[in-house]
């Protein structure tokens, strides 16, 4: 399995909210699984900006979600998506 951080897509929340696509690869061929975006992220969240696969759990940062309450865009507070993957 490979894992594919896109944070500067844009989803229906704005721009560069994010995304993250997992694929399978078996005999040269990559097939798309699973298309990831955090559940409450938001323009400039970039989601999928640091991504990890490990044992079945994937790790997604979304550094610019969360500004602080002045909205000021250069203190975001950042989150972490935890995902478990069944293969």
């Amino acid at each position: 399995m490979v894992v594919v951080g896109a944070p500067s897509h844009n989803l229906g929340a704005g721009n560069a909210t994010g995304a993250v696509y997992l694929y399978q690869l078996e005999d040269g061929k990559a097939t798309q699984l699973a298309e990831f975006a955090g559940s409450d992220i938001g323009p400039g969240g970039n989601f999928g900006l640091s991504v990890s696969l490990r044992a079945g759990i994937l790790l997604v940062g979304g550094p610019g979600q969360h500004p602080q309450p002045n909205n000021n865009p250069f203190y975001p507070e950042g989150e972490a998506y935890i995902y478990r993957i069944d293969h």
